[in-house]
Formats: C-alpha cells, sequence, structure tokens
C-alpha cells in the first residue's frame, strides 16, 4: 500500500513539469523596452572547475543594438554575495564580461543593470562548472529511509476515500468541472482539487498542477480540458477552495508562518501532516 501511494503522487508530481512548461508557453512575457541577449562562451553553459567563463553581453532597443549604453555588473557564487563588481561601456551595444571561474564544483551568476529613460533594466544569467560532480552538503540522517517508509506504511492505513462533487456553474459546454476531496495522513483530514475533464467520452492525458505557496483560493481551470486533457488541481493545507476571499483571509491570519511551524518536531512538523507527505515530497 505505501509503495502504491508513493507512485501515484510520485506520477502526478513528474506530470506537473509538463504543465508549468505548458502554462509557460501560454503566457508571454512582458515586452520591454531594453531587453539583454547574455550568452556563455560554452554552447552548453558548463565549464570545467578552474576554466574561467566569459559572457557575451548585447543590449537591444527594438531589437536593435543600443550603442554607447552602460551596464553595471556584479558576478559571483550562485545565491551568495559577489565578488566582483564593475561597469562597462558598450559602444555597439555588445561587449564581453568575465565571469570569472570557481575553483569547486558549483555555479556562478552574473547581473547586469543599466538606466535608460529614468527605468532600471537588469538581466542574468548562471553558468555550472562541473555540476555532475556537486555533493550533497547536509549529510543523510542514519534513520531518514526508516523514517520515511514508516510514513509511507502509515499513509497507507489511511484510505483515499475520494470524494467528487460536479460544479455545474464552473462547467462549459465541452468541459465538466469537479471539486475532489481525498482523505490522507488521518481519517478525516482532506486536501481539495479541481478536476477538469472533457465532455467527449475517450481517453484522454492528464495534467496535474500542484500547488505554489501560501494558503489562498484558486479557481478551475478549464483551458487544459477544452484542449483535450484531463487537468488536476490541488491545494495541500486542508481548506475548500469554494470558500470566498475573506474566509482565506482569516484563515491566513490563524494559519500565520506555517512554513516554521513545529519545524524542531518532525512528526508534528506543518509539512509533515500536509498533503505534501502524501506524495513524493519528503516528510
Amino acid at each position: 500500500m505505501g509503495t502504491r501511494y508513493a507512485r501515484f503522487w510520485l506520477f502526478l508530481c513528474l506530470l506537473s513539469t509538463g504543465i508549468s512548461q505548458l502554462k509557460a508557453q501560454n503566457s508571454p512575457a512582458p515586452i520591454k523596452l531594453l531587453e539583454f541577449v547574455l550568452t556563455p562562451g560554452a554552447e552548453d553553459w558548463k565549464y570545467s572547475v578552474g576554466q574561467p567563463a566569459v559572457v557575451q553581453v548585447t543590449v537591444l532597443k527594438n531589437d536593435v543594438p543600443l550603442k554607447n549604453v552602460t551596464l553595471s555588473y556584479e558576478a559571483g557564487p550562485e545565491m551568495l554575495p559577489a565578488d566582483t563588481k564593475g561597469t562597462v561601456l558598450l559602444k555597439r551595444g555588445q561587449g564581453k564580461i568575465k565571469l570569472g571561474t570557481s575553483q569547486q564544483p558549483g555555479f556562478r551568476q552574473l547581473v547586469v543593470k543599466t538606466e535608460y529613460q529614468g527605468k532600471t533594466y537588469s538581466g542574468q544569467v548562471k553558468v555550472g562548472f562541473s555540476p555532475e560532480r556537486i555533493q550533497p552538503t547536509v549529510a543523510l540522517p542514519a534513520d531518514f529511509l526508516a523514517f520515511w517508509n514508516q510514513a509511507n506504511a502509515e499513509a497507507a492505513q489511511v484510505p483515499m476515500a475520494p470524494l467528487l462533487t460536479h460544479l455545474p456553474e464552473h462547467s462549459t459546454a465541452t468541459v465538466d468541472v469537479y471539486l475532489v476531496s481525498l482523505q490522507h495522513y488521518r481519517v478525516g483530514q482532506r486536501l481539495y482539487g479541481y478536476l477538469c475533464k472533457p465532455k467527449a467520452p475517450g481517453k484522454y492525458p492528464v495534467l496535474f498542477q500542484p500547488p505554489g505557496a501560501g494558503v489562498k483560493p484558486f479557481s478551475p481551470v478549464t483551458a487544459y480540458a477544452e484542449q483535450g486533457y484531463i487537468s488536476f488541481s490541488i491545494e495541500i493545507h486542508g481548506y475548500s477552495p469554494l470558500l470566498s476571499s475573506e474566509e482565506y483571509k482569516t484563515i491566513n491570519k490563524a494559519v500565520g508562518n506555517y512554513q516554521t511551524q513545529n519545524l524542531a518536531d518532525r512528526n508534528a512538523y506543518y509539512y509533515n501532516t500536509s498533503g505534501c507527505t502524501s506524495g513524493a515530497c519528503a516528510p
């Protein structure tokens, strides 16, 4: 039973990658007056440890290189303070900036900025240095697998007991929308989601949409079902998405900073009791 739960949620999490890419394709980036094109010297953006990296920088205005533009830049290890700062004048809108190197496997990033007509424009690029050799910085706890297996075994004892409620007010002429409720962690505790499926009979691929951060209401997305997919979007906090925005504001005040709730106790930690542990997320 534990393996069934793990495989089911892992399958859905893997499908989320596809839906994220589809959403990105359907959400065009806002048009900016100035655009940066940052091109590393390595075609695959990967270097060997100790190998210097250089980035070709192009500043475009209406897709044409902007002449005599001054950039400020910062370079350094990813997620750490920059170790290199400077400015450069691009007379023809193009130039090269030395990103430096890394003496250990990891990543370095370059951030560039410029002021133009009273607005600040920025861009960034990251390159890897022998990233395949990166090692974990935290040792796996000796009892991690035992704890994980126990969590799976306990979850397997809780029937999912799915409940589907048809929502005609959210359905369309070609798509049926359902509110889905699944039991998890313990009897009586549930998570919620929207299932959207084409009305026409047939077999369809499934898209799974996990939640973002925060306790908030969300609406069903019928666009994917209109294109021939069954889509399933969920929340993990145990609150029906049919609640009003005002009710969610009250819930948010009560929940507070849930990311750190009971952080010192792995059994009572918020994410261990939320919908996250019903899937492939580590408890």
